[in-house]
């Protein structure tokens, strides 16, 4: 029964292996086509603006829009800087400062500002409920790539003239909450695996997918926890809570 129970347990362990290393290989070619497509589009709109200037063949609305479509790809580009940076720090289990609080009302307005171009493009409000005084105990820069990835998501998937909302339910659990296409029991269940093939969004908006990997990542590298609920009448709540509570 010994050798019984040694070999089921060995076999299970290996399984596991086998999986982790199947899971990290799928997403390792998902970082490769971020790096080859996300890392270069901006790059390239850049080398086009700047060859229309050297030509002095470039109106005032075409610099400008050149300028927006830039700035806006540099961003998206710094947050998947950010999102690789730390899946790989997670997979190293390289250690964070545990002992930080964050204020997640400012790293809101914060993270507002960032995806001000984005939100507009599609006539989105982001509200902000979070009340001023709560502290969170989480490195302020863990907080935000949560809260950035989370909010970025649900514009991408809200429909145009609409609200997204970020607020505090019991002084604990934080939610993210769109009024957009929302998502099927599929799709949720396997949402935080890395498995899931990015959709495109409610405004053609295109992604690779590992924005909610890497929250879940993190997230649990914290001891918290994350899960989804559907909105009614149409979106998707994301509402995700760490151990240690909130303080005033």
């Amino acid at each position: 029964i010994y050798i019984y129970l040694k070999v089921k347990r060995q076999k299970k362990e290996v399984e596991q292996q086998k999986a982790r290393a199947e899971r990290l290989n799928s997403l390792n070619q998902k970082i490769f086509a971020v790096i080859a497509h996300d890392f270069k589009s901006p790059m390239i709109t850049l080398n086009t603006l700047i060859d229309l200037m050297d030509k002095e063949n470039v109106s005032g609305d075409d610099l400008k829009t050149y300028s927006s479509d830039v700035r806006n790809q540099i961003i998206q580009s710094g947050q998947i800087l950010d999102n690789l940076l730390n899946w790989a720090k997670t997979e190293l289990n390289l250690s964070y400062n545990t002992n930080l609080y964050s204020n997640p009302f400012l790293i809101v307005n914060e993270i507002t500002k960032e995806l001000n171009y984005m939100a507009a493009r599609k006539n989105i409000r982001i509200v902000n409920q979070v009340p001023e005084s709560i502290l969170l105990k989480v490195p302020p820069d863990i907080l935000k790539i949560i809260l950035r990835n989370l909010l970025s998501n649900a514009i991408k998937f809200s429909f145009s003239n609409n609200e997204v909302v970020v607020g505090l339910n019991d002084k604990v659990t934080l939610f993210v909450k769109d009024f957009g296409a929302g998502m099927n029991e599929k799709t949720i269940n396997h949402l935080f695996n890395g498995t899931v093939q990015s959709k495109l969004g409610t405004f053609n908006e295109t992604g690779f997918g590992l924005g909610l990997y890497i929250t879940h990542e993190l997230i649990n590298k914290f001891n918290g926890s994350i899960w989804i609920e559907k909105n009614n009448p149409t979106g998707t709540i994301f509402k995700f809570v760490f151990p240690t509570h909130a303080q005033n």
